[in-house]
């Protein structure tokens, strides 16, 4: 356990605050949890008792992970994500392995989706986890192509305004549309009537590892706590990516104790053939 302390001379630094108690786990993945904080009246030490428990940092951790090799694999899998920085410099994206692996790129048009170019995998890994006011699932990337369904299901009343997706795209302008639908999207993958459009746009893309971010056209989505939503992010091109999973479609892949995000499926076309067992890249 590790604590940490940000302070400034004036009162500008924002925090959020949550019906939680102290010491509880907001925001946990494979690799650490973070808890509830308090906020701090005074510079640099101050008080913090009757005014500041229950407050949740706002920001992002940054941290190197080092695997030490083991002689055996892991009897349980991991459901958390690898995440990828989205202020630094672009880098490779970190690819894991699939028990079912996507097919190579081909100079003729196909309906399956494509493996995006990747450096060979490494230990060692820049990731960025955080904290509040966003759910970051991963920008693993490793496969991709026109579009990403995924289910998400809130824990608290909430109001979804914005998502970044994935696409290897760098400085490059491209439209994208956001389609959602009350419910799973599992049984109306091809059900164009079933979902309502909420975001089309042109967007810069941003480049592997990082997000890109569709906000000006997008209407906001409220949830009541335990509703499930789902969202369908596509463009024209096979350029919008996601990562294979060895967790199954329509299982859980990450939570924070707002909301929940599920393993979906890639889509190519428009509504058309869908893959399962993937991951939407990107920030809801």
């Amino acid at each position: 356990r590790q604590s940490f302390y940000l302070t400034l001379p004036t009162e500008d630094l924002i925090y959020s605050s949550r019906n939680y108690e102290v010491g509880d786990t907001y925001a946990s993945h494979s690799d650490f949890d973070v808890m509830v904080g308090v906020g701090v009246k005074g510079y640099p030490f101050g008080e913090t008792t009757g005014f500041g428990q229950g407050r949740v940092f706002n920001g992002a951790l940054q941290y190197d992970l080092f695997k030490e090799p083991t002689k055996m694999p892991s009897k349980k899998p991991t459901i958390m994500p690898s995440i990828m920085p989205t202020k630094l410099p672009t880098m490779s994206p970190f690819v894991s392995h699939s028990s079912s692996p996507s097919k190579e790129h081909s100079s003729l048009p196909s309906k399956s989706d494509t493996s995006a170019p990747t450096a060979p995998p490494t230990t060692e890994s820049v990731r960025t986890f955080n904290v509040d006011g966003r759910l970051l699932t991963t920008f693993e990337g490793g496969n991709g192509s026109h579009g990403s369904m995924f289910d998400v299901r809130a824990l608290n009343d909430l109001v979804i305004r914005s998502i970044e997706f994935h696409t290897d795209f760098i400085d490059k302008v491209t439209p994208v549309t956001v389609w959602t639908k009350k419910g799973s999207y599992i049984g109306f993958e091809k059900d164009e009537s079933a979902w309502r459009k909420i975001a089309s746009e042109y967007v810069l893309g941003q480049g592997l590892g990082h997000g890109t971010l569709i906000y000006e056209s997008f209407k906001p989505v409220s949830l009541k706590a335990s509703d499930t939503q789902a969202f369908y992010v596509t463009m024209p091109t096979k350029n919008l990516m996601y990562s294979n999973s060895d967790i199954k479609t329509g299982e859980l892949y990450f939570r924070n104790l707002d909301m929940e995000t599920y393993v979906g499926v890639g889509v190519s076309d428009l509504f058309g053939e869908t893959f399962d067992d993937r991951i939407f890249n990107g920030i809801v």
